[in-house]
């Protein structure tokens, strides 16, 4: 049945909104020290970008396994664990760059981001999860 895709929605959302939080914390922080050199953030951007793919990794990876232990069901687990994995490298990576297109812009990064992080991590990662979860719909029920 495919409804149980939407128990887990609330799971990918929260995951990705802290990750992203945490790199929108990162790149304000470099900012605030005037530490806005382009290598210096593009390095930033790029230690969010890993960070986002390695964190997503073991996230997903355990969530997979999780799930696919507890509903014995492998395939909705990886739907859930490759969603994970896509949701919170995409959210580490815009998070770490909207504070920094909103200092370009002279907007005050810390206060501009929020409202800009929250709402796109949220719609980003439930686009993500079900256009992943539409891939193998026919194999999950």
């Amino acid at each position: 049945d495919a409804s149980i895709l939407s128990v887990f929605v609330t799971l990918i959302t929260g995951t990705s909104g802290n990750a992203g939080t945490q790199s929108l914390a990162v790149a304000v922080r470099k900012i605030g020290m005037q530490d806005d050199e382009e290598k210096n953030l593009f390095r930033t951007i790029l230690s969010e970008l890993a960070t986002g793919v390695i964190s997503g990794l073991v996230t997903g990876v355990t969530i997979a396994l999780v799930i696919g232990v507890w509903k014995q069901n492998f395939i909705l687990g990886g739907i859930i664990g490759i969603s994970m994995l896509v949701a919170i490298t995409v959210a580490n990576l815009a998070d770490s760059l909207i504070p920094v297109l909103m200092d370009r812009l002279s907007f005050d990064p810390a206060v501009a981001s929020g409202p800009f992080i929250s709402t796109f991590s949220d719609l980003t990662s439930v686009l993500i999860y079900f256009n992943i979860a539409k891939h193998f719909i026919n194999t999950l029920m």
